[in-house]
């Protein structure tokens, strides 16, 4: 039990901010990534590896090219889930003539909870076969779905990545090598996991790894024998798998405070649970990233949660104990300006404070984000000079400091304090934007409560014909998600 705690721990994927109850931004490869990537197979005597060809489907009735030294890829669905003996007929066939199996999870998912589901049904497969080449998401769904903003498209793949990695499973995305290019420029990156690339062009695009590849011709082959790192690195193991867990419902608690309590929309727990919208006291319900752990020797039951867990820091919060935080957060985001009702005069106020908060936090291995206020009745030319402002003393003082920040994988948020129909949201964001990515950095998201962020819905919609989710701003939201 501790070791498969070390692996989950090692495993994890930090986050910050609230995406759909979770958010996901990560600035360290997995222990498992780094292992599939860096691997070298040994080739066999007559130096052409084992499982480099392949094929997608299996005829268990009229299979005569498939042969133990192949491997078969196997595209699941929610279709499956109602009709499981065509599968499991397949793949106890492709046990019995030794053929490796891959599995992609061809995924219609538009919300966590219905990722979730799609996981936990991998995870049933991989808990009764054994599945020994790599497990891959199919994002091409993802990607060419219209009604999902870049960050909704995010917080479903990094979900997926970050499920399958905590159950040591060799996870990797699969897609056309338009969509993985466009995934890791424009959605989130993917480049330290494994790909199974679709050629759709003379010329691949994506430089990541992709040990796997379907040419345009329709031809399968690997580079090297996945199934030997999978049986070397104890992959795909049953005993591995961390499966969603039972929550007992305590006195006074809902759906609602559940949610908050796990980092999770409200929508999303209530989906998963079959729609269930009202609990009682002893209820038990399912929460997708609720982990339970018992001690072998004391049998002591113990919850852990698998979102990342954070706090934000002001200019009111001093002597901080960076390593309490350490132990119970994953994230920290800091404030680092603020304007208020008189910032024609005063020019805003740039926190000293802000250095050194970003230091302690880099002191823990923590991940970062950063936030700046801004009050009411301001225009876009106002602010682009105070942000400029801020973010020239941020860049001075960083460099005086010796501090170094990897900005393109740290979010920048707008916190609106107070809510004027006298502002144009939008415009402001898209200041905030340029002004942001002239200085390195490119994540950018919009902070408020409900009543704020619902306002600045209304606003946008009546100013641009636009609603805030979908565009591509992160959103962070007091109290949890439901945007």
């Amino acid at each position: 039990m501790e070791e498969n705690e070390n692996i989950k721990s090692k495993n994890r994927k930090k986050a910050v901010g609230i995406i759909l109850g979770a958010a996901a931004t990560s600035n360290a490869l997995s222990d498992v990534a780094r292992y599939i990537i860096s691997c070298n197979v040994e080739r066999t005597t007559d130096g052409t590896p084992e499982n480099t060809v392949g094929y997608e489907g299996y005829n268990i009735r009229f299979n005569t090219r498939i042969h133990s030294n192949n491997f078969v890829v196997l595209h699941v669905s929610e279709k499956t889930f109602n009709d499981i003996t065509g599968l499991r007929d397949t793949l106890n066939q492709c046990k019995d003539k030794k053929i490796s199996v891959s599995i992609v999870l061809d995924t219609k998912a538009e919300n966590l909870a219905k990722m979730y589901k799609d996981i936990d049904f991998l995870q049933s497969i991989l808990k009764q076969y054994n599945i020994d080449m790599p497990v891959y998401c199919n994002i091409d769904n993802i990607m060419n779905n219209k009604n999902l903003n870049n960050a909704e498209k995010s917080a479903l793949i990094e979900a997926f990545l970050d499920k399958a990695t905590r159950s040591n499973i060799y996870v990797g995305l699969y897609g056309t090598d338009t969509n993985l290019y466009d995934c890791n420029e424009f959605i989130t990156k993917i480049s330290e996991y494994d790909t199974f690339l679709i050629q759709d062009n003379e010329t691949i695009r994506y430089q990541g790894t992709h040990n796997i590849t379907k040419d345009l011709e329709g031809n399968i082959s690997a580079t090297v024998d996945l199934s030997s790192i999978v049986a070397n690195a104890n992959l795909n193991a049953s005993s591995s798998l961390v499966y969603s867990s039972n929550y007992i419902v305590a006195e006074g608690e809902t759906m609602h405070s559940i949610a908050l309590k796990c980092g999770l929309s409200e929508n999303d727990l209530i989906k998963y649970n079959g729609n269930k919208k009202t609990v009682e006291a002893g209820d038990k319900i399912l929460i997708p990233n609720l982990y339970m752990t018992i001690n072998e020797e004391t049998k002591e039951v113990k919850y852990n949660f698998a979102i990342a867990r954070g706090i934000d820091i002001s200019n009111y919060q001093y002597n901080i104990d960076w390593e309490r935080v350490a132990q119970t957060s994953d994230y920290v985001i800091v404030e680092v300006a603020r304007d208020d009702n008189d910032y024609l005069n005063n020019d805003g106020y740039y926190l000293d404070s802000a250095i050194g908060q970003i230091i302690g936090t880099k002191s823990q291995n923590l991940d970062l984000g950063l936030y700046f206020c801004i009050y009411k009745d301001m225009d876009a030319s106002t602010y682009e000079e105070r942000m400029e402002s801020y973010l020239t003393r941020l860049d001075n003082e960083l460099r005086e400091n010796n501090v170094n920040i990897d900005k393109s994988n740290i979010p920048v948020f707008l916190d609106f304090d107070v809510y004027s129909d006298d502002n144009d949201y939008y415009e402001l964001m898209q200041t905030f934007e340029k002004v942001c990515a002239s200085h390195g950095f490119t994540k950018v998201g919009i902070y408020g409560n409900e009543s704020t962020l619902n306002s600045i819905c209304e606003n946008m919609q009546s100013k641009h014909g636009l609603v805030l989710k979908n565009t591509d701003y992160y959103v962070w939201k007091a109290g949890g998600s439901r945007i």
